[in-house]
């Protein structure tokens, strides 16, 4: 009789760690809006039927490196298979008097000419793959695309206006991992990046991310962590191309499934 008390004990003990593990374990569907407070820097070179011209983000476009842009991470797992995705709007815009010649599309912007900048960049990605999990870590190896849409409109003070659009889609291979050591908390991590030519573009791209949430009622909680974004461009075509870094802390809200 005692034996089997034991062995029922036991039996149920081992039976509430992996309940506990599974209660733990990462959620099915996952989404979490946020915003980030960025640092944006930028260098390159623009060409067109004016000439080109060497730039810089801040000290040229008077674009300030402060940015707050909103975003959304999610994703989804199903028959061992995880959709993970993510998007970033940023829109920002910058002044000041050009200390020299500013050669952009089909104008001239001339030494001394007060400018003012518009830039508009979103970025969506979209990553498929499998899944693995194992008690309370989750990872995940993905591939995919991210796809970089950049408007930009200078204006100067006679009222000339040059527009340029750009849309770069760009392949990339990523992993995730996940840590649940209980219900409430998990720490999320994120990377994806490729070096590959694309339509004369020649890219490389890391974007990434590591967060931790807190889910103090069920399903619902805050998310804060850090992300990175670094690209490197150029089309070789045209002779355009940009060093671009967006980094800074994010929070924002959580809701899983």
């Amino acid at each position: 009789m005692k034996h089997h008390r034991a062995r029922s004990f036991v039996c149920a003990l081992v039976a509430l760690t992996f309940v506990s593990a599974a209660a733990a374990g990462e959620a099915r569907f996952y989404v979490a809006p946020f915003f980030q407070a960025s640092q944006l820097s930028a260098d390159g070179r623009v060409s067109g039927s004016a000439g080109g011209t060497d730039f810089n983000l801040e000290e040229t476009l008077g674009v300030d490196p402060s940015q707050n842009l909103a975003g959304v991470d999610l994703f989804v797992k199903f028959f061992g298979m995880r959709f993970q995705a993510s998007y970033y709007n940023d829109e920002t815009t910058g002044s000041g008097t050009l200390s020299d010649d500013f050669a952009f599309e089909d104008t001239i912007f001339g030494t001394g000419e007060d400018i003012e900048t518009e830039l508009k960049l979103q970025r969506y990605e979209g990553l498929l793959g499998f899944d693995f999990g194992a008690m309370l870590v989750n990872a995940g190896i993905l591939a995919g695309v991210q796809v970089i849409n950049l408007d930009s409109t200078i204006t100067s003070e006679t009222g000339t206006v040059e527009e340029k659009d750009l849309d770069v889609p760009i392949p990339v291979v990523g992993a995730t991992l996940g840590i649940h050591p209980n219900d409430r908390l998990s720490i999320h991590a994120k990377v994806s990046g490729m070096a590959a030519n694309v339509s004369d573009i020649d890219a490389k791209l890391f974007d990434g991310y590591i967060g931790i949430d807190w889910h103090f009622v069920p399903k619902f909680g805050v998310t804060v962590g850090y992300k990175a974004f670094i690209l490197d461009a150029e089309d070789e075509e045209e002779g355009n191309e940009v060093d671009m870094n967006q980094t800074g802390p994010y929070a924002g809200l959580s809701f899983h499934l």
